[in-house]
């Protein structure tokens, strides 16, 4: 099938305001929500190798 995702989706409950802005906010680093949860994910397991994504500056809103 085209344009099949090679992961898995999962759900989970976010309030849309913390969501929206953390996209925003993700948009503004050049990344997207997908990637930053991915690294906080395998920074917060301590995946080999995973850092903790920059978070943006106060002023970034």
């Amino acid at each position: 099938m085209p344009n099949q995702p090679s992961t898995p989706k999962h759900g989970v409950r976010i309030p849309d305001v913390r969501w929206n802005a953390f996209g925003e906010r993700a948009q503004q680093q050049g990344t997207d929500r997908t990637k930053l949860i991915n690294a906080f994910m395998a920074w917060y397991i301590r995946e080999p190798g995973a850092e903790l994504p920059e978070r943006p500056s106060v002023g970034e809103e």
